[in-house]
């Protein structure tokens, strides 16, 4: 009876060896969840920080992509939006001899002085187009001038400068392409204004549009493309013409509260730049990006 007694005190705890175990544990608990939730917080922050970096990191750099492969002369700003016509290859005209390209008379087909490297012989697609020299001269009202301005589509009527009848960019009609010469011939004569210092002859595709919708709640950044881009004036809202018929848009960044966009001009000293600045939030955290783009716009 002595040793089953004996036996019996030694099982368990006690209900206060309970207790104080778990407010002990409590306590040490407390004092850890101290010491590492700020570590945690600090580490959540600096994750969605970093995240936001690199996604405006990358959607900047896809704008000046298309700015730096913008046809000169071209980039128009417009506080929270851009727009530049895009270059699918740049090569050099005949100026001189047999075929050459023509500047005082009609053209339906010339000769190249260089290949395409990348476009391949055949019929282009309907929507590429040809320009030589744009200028991208506006007039006192800021409006694109008819033969030396890629967003005017008329041709020139009873001037001198440039002459009558001439447009920088070929008429919509179709394009096609010889390897041997190497020639152009296009399926609605063409007389451009003035020759390039160069003899460069671009050809382009259409318009790329950014357009920054900031909000408090998070705006956004979209691209547009495949749109109607010959206007007087600079698309900035996405739910008119031509915008809202653009055949591609996509979003480029989210969770945007604040763009700006700035264009400087450049002159025969320096070159143009384009300045692009964007804010974005997200649990609240707040990031500001910031990126020049150096433009040459020699035709």
């Amino acid at each position: 009876m002595r040793i089953e007694r004996a036996i019996n005190q030694e099982k368990g705890f006690t209900l206060i060896e309970l207790t104080i175990t778990m407010v002990l544990t409590g306590i040490l608990f407390g004092v850890v969840a101290v010491f590492i939730t700020q570590p945690m917080k600090a580490y959540a922050s600096n994750y969605t920080r970093s995240e936001m970096v690199d996604e405006a990191d990358l959607a900047l750099r896809r704008i000046a992509r298309d700015i730096q492969n913008a046809l000169p002369n071209t980039i128009r700003v417009s506080g929270t939006s851009v727009e530049t016509v895009n270059v699918v290859e740049a090569v050099r005209y005949k100026a001189q001899g047999t075929n050459a390209i023509s500047f005082a008379a009609t053209n339906t087909t010339f000769d190249l002085a260089s290949l395409y490297q990348t476009l391949s012989a055949g019929v282009f697609p309907a929507n590429y187009r040809l320009v030589i020299f744009n200028t991208g001269a506006v007039d006192a009202g800021g409006n694109p001038i008819a033969g030396i301005n890629v967003y005017n589509n008329t041709a020139t009527s009873g001037t001198t400068v440039p002459p009558a009848g001439t447009i920088v960019i070929s008429p919509v009609g179709s394009i096609t392409y010889a390897t041997t010469s190497p020639m152009i011939s296009l399926g609605a004569a063409w007389q451009p204004a003035f020759p390039s210092p160069q003899q460069r002859l671009y050809t382009i595709d259409g318009a790329v549009s950014y357009v920054c919708v900031p909000a408090a709640g998070g705006g956004t950044i979209t691209r547009y493309s495949g749109y109607s881009f010959q206007n007087a004036t600079q698309p900035t809202n996405p739910a008119v013409a031509p915008l809202n018929a653009a055949t591609s848009n996509a979003q480029l960044l989210g969770d945007v509260t604040a763009c700006a966009f700035t264009y400087q001009a450049g002159s025969t000293q320096h070159n143009a730049l384009v300045t692009l600045q964007v804010t974005m939030t997200r649990s609240g955290e707040t990031i500001k990006l910031l990126r020049e783009v150096v433009v040459s716009n020699v035709p």
